[in-house]
């Protein structure tokens, strides 16, 4: 786990969209957590993360990223995949939820975000900075609004990922740092606007091994 300072959000007009894509179809389930419960698998986790209702509810501080991995890994290619709910957004384009995928440790990773104002975005970490790979911009895919649940999921391939929303592709990105040779972690990831604390909620995490 791990808490950032908030990354900033934009609001540019750029249609992301691509092919049809079943929802975390891989031949072999590696994990997979409904949360009845906190799984012991998540590791160390900090206040900001409650397990009500069936769901997994982290609630950064304003102004803040919280993220949390799985610890069963490490894996070599994956296929990711839960369903995602932005219930408080307080401010639409601050507000942000997603999949953390190629997850070196809290210094190297990646993420495939959403707000509840229709955008979307990957962002990186690298050496402890960060930096968009696809800036947030406004896709169709994505839900506009709080409570509003939406299926997110990362496919890797080697130095390649595929991100998708609901079952519509989003887009590939390449990774540009060096994977380990044990493979990768993965999680999830939240964010509070500034103005307050959001609360973001997560269910049917399913991790599977690529056709």
């Amino acid at each position: 786990m791990r808490v950032a300072a908030l990354l900033i959000t934009a609001s540019t007009a750029l249609g992301l969209a691509g092919g049809a894509a079943e929802a975390c179809q891989g031949q072999k389930v590696l994990y997979q957590d409904h949360f009845a419960s906190l799984d012991a698998s998540w590791g160390t986790y900090g206040h900001e993360l409650t397990v009500q209702d069936g769901r997994m509810v982290i609630r950064p501080e304003p102004g803040t990223v919280y993220w949390q991995v799985n610890d069963l890994g490490p894996y070599q290619d994956v296929d990711v995949c839960a369903d995602v709910t932005i219930v408080t957004g307080v401010t639409p384009d601050e507000v942000l939820a997603g999949l953390v995928f190629w997850y070196v440790d809290d210094e190297n990773l990646y993420a495939l975000e959403v707000d509840a104002a229709g955008h979307a975005s990957i962002w990186k970490q690298a050496a402890g900075d960060w930096r968009e790979i696809v800036p947030w911009a406004e896709t169709d895919l994505a839900a506009t609004g709080d409570g509003k649940t939406q299926h997110l999921r990362v496919v890797t391939s080697g130095r390649v990922a595929t991100a998708y929303i609901g079952d519509k592709k989003l887009t590939d990105v390449m990774s540009d740092f060096p994977l380990p040779d044990g493979g990768q972690k993965v999680g999830v990831i939240a964010g509070s606007a500034t103005a307050g604390v959001s609360t973001v909620a997560f269910d049917e995490f399913i991790l599977t091994a690529p056709r």
